[in-house]
């Protein structure tokens, strides 16, 4: 799987997180969370009940063509493995600077500038990948809200 590419990433990067949600008989959303300057590193989660690949599906998310730090020596946002076990493990690059295309993987998207999902189906199941997703800007607001709050409480203390 992808964890054997980690040592061609740089070493001060977080690891980004993914969510896999079943969401019917054949169809699983994959939800990537992630800070986009520390974005990098392999993020792992496990299906079951849909119908998986007979064998490892290596997959090239594309970038947007049109997003201006589009570089087309790397044109890949991350990559995504599927194996018959429901083990799904994403790679995402490093600040949104690009991967390379991997020989023989099957290339989908591009995704969409700002928030959107890349869909496409793998053995009968439609996995519907939202990557790079930032918190919205109310969930922000309510963090910011209760931190000075709190701070605001301990200085009356």
């Amino acid at each position: 799987m992808l964890l054997s590419m980690l040592a061609c990433l740089p070493a001060k990067a977080l690891a980004s997180q993914i969510t896999c949600t079943v969401t019917g008989p054949t169809s699983v959303v994959i939800m990537e969370s992630s800070d986009e300057t520390t974005e990098t590193g392999a993020a792992t989660c496990m299906i079951s009940g849909v119908p998986l690949p007979s064998s490892a599906a290596v997959i090239d998310l594309l970038e947007n063509p049109s997003d201006p730090e589009f570089d087309s020596t790397k044109p890949v946002s991350d990559y995504l493995e599927i194996d018959p076990g429901g083990n799904i493990v994403l790679l995402s690059d490093f600040g949104g600077k690009g991967l390379p295309t991997r020989p023989g993987a099957i290339e989908e998207g591009p995704e969409p500038l700002g928030f959107g999902s890349v869909a496409f189906p793998i053995a009968g199941t439609t996995y519907t990948v939202f990557s790079d997703v930032a918190p919205e800007p109310s969930t922000l607001l309510l963090f910011g809200s209760g931190l000075l709050a709190l701070f605001a409480r301990r200085k009356t203390r």
